[in-house]
């Protein structure tokens, strides 16, 4: 019998958290993560009404320009056929 596993949360900034303190989790905010899904369907689509000029921080963060995100996230059904993550 196979028992689920909770999702980890998010545990904050990685820059200015303390990893050992942090415990496990993602290393960013919920918040940096709203504002890079909201963005990426924005920008997917530039030609529609509500496109957004700026990046969001956490391509800073994550150490990624907008060009290879978008190559990235445009793709991501086309790279990646299975699940994503380790076992």
């Amino acid at each position: 019998h196979f028992q689920k596993k909770p999702l980890f949360g998010f545990t904050g900034d990685a820059l200015e958290c303390d990893a050992d303190k942090r415990g496990p989790g993602i290393a960013f905010s919920l918040l940096d993560y709203l504002e890079l899904v909201d963005w990426s369907g924005r920008i997917l689509r530039e030609d529609k009404r509500g496109a957004i000029a700026h990046h969001p921080q956490l391509l800073s963060k994550l150490g990624l320009d907008e060009t290879s995100w978008i190559t990235l996230a445009s793709r991501f059904g086309k790279d990646y056929q299975g699940a994503v993550g380790s076992l």
